[in-house]
């Protein structure tokens, strides 16, 4: 199983624990939420130096496959980068081959430029970008389709903090898409919109930042999610009325019986 996804799993379950590649080895307590740093470009050195600095994973951006693979396949052997994924314009069933035989962990797609022959294929993770403008019977066949995650990835030109509005919006997205959810963080996104996101349910945060500045960014977007609490807390659970079952007024079996069982046994 891909070992980001897992993660997103175990965090569902409320069995979140660090990763263990790098600087992750040495941490005390794991986080409610992932941060995975986003990378313009194919790079061990880059990768390993977003590990150190925190990172759960990394992402690169791969514009030209046969340009940039050479790159990608010298991170196999890169324990030290930890689990990589990269986001694909233009995909094909071969380029998946090759990327699983890298070990790649994940591949993130966007609908429009994804063959559909890939939605058979196992070899990696799939992860579907949406965004918010994506129409509601859409974001419902993507919850049919069998991706692994959803990235929420903001409409070109949104502007922050996140109103209630724009919330409400990703609201739906991630009510009818039914899977792990991961949402972009955007360099100018405020640390106080990553509450907000936590609320919504998302496991996991794609960090974009120029390289130059992923470090420090990173730092900052963990210090803001070792702040939240590792519980959402749901409003049905606080104002929720319980019913009385017809299974409660069953009579129940007699004690001795059973004691008396345990003790022959």
């Amino acid at each position: 199983m891909s070992k980001l996804v897992d993660r997103l799993e175990r965090l569902a379950e409320g069995r979140g624990q660090p990763l263990g590649f790098g600087a992750a080895l040495n941490r005390e307590k794991a986080l409610p939420m992932l941060a995975v740093a986003s990378l313009p470009s194919p790079s061990a050195g880059l990768a390993t130096t977003a590990a150190g600095a925190g990172a759960d994973a990394v992402l690169f951006e791969v514009e030209n496959w046969q340009k940039e693979k050479q790159a990608l396949s010298e991170l196999s052997s890169t324990a030290k980068a930890g689990p990589w994924g990269v986001h694909m314009r233009a995909p094909t069933a071969e380029s998946v081959k090759e990327l699983a035989a890298m070990k790649c962990d994940f591949a993130v797609f966007t609908a429009d430029k994804t063959p559909a022959a890939l939605l058979v294929q196992d070899e990696l993770a799939r992860i579907i970008q949406i965004s918010p403008s994506l129409d509601d019977s859409l974001a419902k066949a993507v919850g049919r389709l069998g991706f692994d995650a959803v990235l929420l990835a903001p409409d070109k030109g949104e502007e922050y903090p996140l109103t209630l509005q724009r919330l409400l919006v990703y609201e739906r997205l991630v009510a009818a898409a039914g899977r792990h959810i991961l949402a972009t963080v955007p360099e100018s996104m405020p640390l106080d919109d990553l509450g907000a996101l936590w609320v919504l349910g998302a496991r996991g945060l794609v960090i974009e930042a120029p390289p130059g500045k992923m470090e420090s960014r990173l730092a900052e977007v963990r210090e803001a999610i070792a702040k939240l609490p590792t519980k959402r807390r749901r409003p049905r659970d606080r104002f929720g009325v319980t019913l009385p079952r017809a299974a409660d007024s069953s009579p129940a079996a007699p004690p001795d019986e059973e004691d008396d069982d345990e003790e022959d046994y």
